[in-house]
């Protein structure tokens, strides 16, 4: 998302990430990603990393296993 807004020049941007509203900007000052969520749904984005990093944790170990 920073990478079409710098290419396009648009000053920002705004989307949606894991049903998050996501926004991003890039102005003179610096460029940055910003999200709006309430308690509840912010744990979304947490629990899918927390759930990937135990798949890969889980697959890395099956992997090293079988040598």
């Amino acid at each position: 998302m920073l990478s079409a807004l710098i290419s396009s020049g648009a000053e920002s941007a705004e989307s949606y990430f894991l049903g998050l509203p996501v926004s991003a900007f890039n102005r003179e000052s610096g460029i940055g990603i910003g999200w709006e969520a309430s308690s509840a749904v912010a744990y979304i984005p947490l629990m899918v990393m927390v759930v990937a990093a135990i798949i890969a944790g889980r697959l890395w170990r099956v992997r090293i296993g079988r040598r």
